[in-house]
């Protein structure tokens, strides 16, 4: 895409996922921590599908998670930004790191990006972010960013085997 937004932040760019992209993407997906509850560890070629996934929603919908690089090296650190599949229970703001970026703020300065373009350009007026009950770190975050519990999503509602909690923010 020759127009795909970029984003700038401090310390980040984000911008849609490319191919490129794989390498980074695979190793987050890989690891056991890193993917803990998003899913759980995948083999290249399942993270390869999980990245063509993200691509193919920019590609239909104008939108989808944005990958994230640092802006110092533009290593590729992990991926941040809106998602609504059909049946989504609202649009969602997610973030997943690479777990040597975990705690340095990355995922709080890229979740907030992601919520002002969401607002400015795609018209959002509020987020959600589904959480896993165990990832505390995740809760915290969303409640650093302005976030409050909202409600508590059932099982086997989006394929889930346990109850996951939504917190949300109108903007």
């Amino acid at each position: 895409m020759s127009d795909e937004p970029v984003l700038e932040t401090e310390r980040l760019i984000l911008r849609p996922p490319r191919a490129d992209d794989l390498p980074g993407w695979a190793a987050m997906m890989a690891d056991p921590d890193n993917s803990r509850f998003i899913g759980g560890p995948l083999g290249v070629r399942a993270a390869w599908a999980s990245l063509s996934i993200m691509a193919g929603a920019w590609a239909l919908h104008g939108f989808g998670n944005f990958s994230v690089l640092l802006k110092s090296t533009g290593e590729w650190i992990g991926r941040a930004g809106p998602w609504m599949p059909p049946g989504w229970p609202g649009p969602e703001i997610g973030w997943a790191f690479l777990k040597d970026h975990w705690g340095q703020g990355y995922a709080a300065e890229a979740s907030e990006a992601t919520m002002i373009w969401s607002r400015d350009v795609l018209g959002w007026d509020r987020a959600i972010h589904i959480i896993h009950p165990e990832n505390s770190p995740s809760m915290a975050l969303a409640e650093r960013i302005g976030s409050t519990f909202e409600r508590e999503l059932p099982p086997r509602t989006l394929d889930n085997a346990v109850p996951l909690l939504i917190y949300s923010q109108k903007f």
